[in-house]
């Protein structure tokens, strides 16, 4: 299922850049544009490690440390959507 573009705390592209709308519709703050920019940098790496795959949960976890305004599970869903725009696949490791 597609997510709506623009819709709360999922990622969207435009002019071939990711976005990212907070809950409450407030506006990408500079930090969420790292986080975003660090996103794209770890699906580049993961394109050219192909047919390699990352422990999402893992590399959200490591993200949460760094921008300690988003919880795992956030980044984790903004993971997810840049990983399945590339095509990219990922270990299901999240701990139950």
């Amino acid at each position: 299922m597609a997510a709506m573009v623009g819709a709360p705390g999922l990622p969207w592209k435009t002019n071939g850049r990711w976005e990212y709308r907070r809950e409450g519709g407030t506006i990408m703050m500079d930090d969420d544009e790292e986080l975003m920019r660090e996103i794209n940098r770890q699906a580049d790496r993961a394109e050219e490690m192909r047919p390699a795959r990352i422990d999402r949960y893992a590399l959200a976890v490591t993200l949460a440390g760094r921008f300690q305004q988003h919880s795992a599970e956030e980044i984790e869903k903004l993971l997810t959507g840049v990983w399945r725009e590339r095509r990219l696949g990922w270990q299901p490791t999240k701990p139950r």
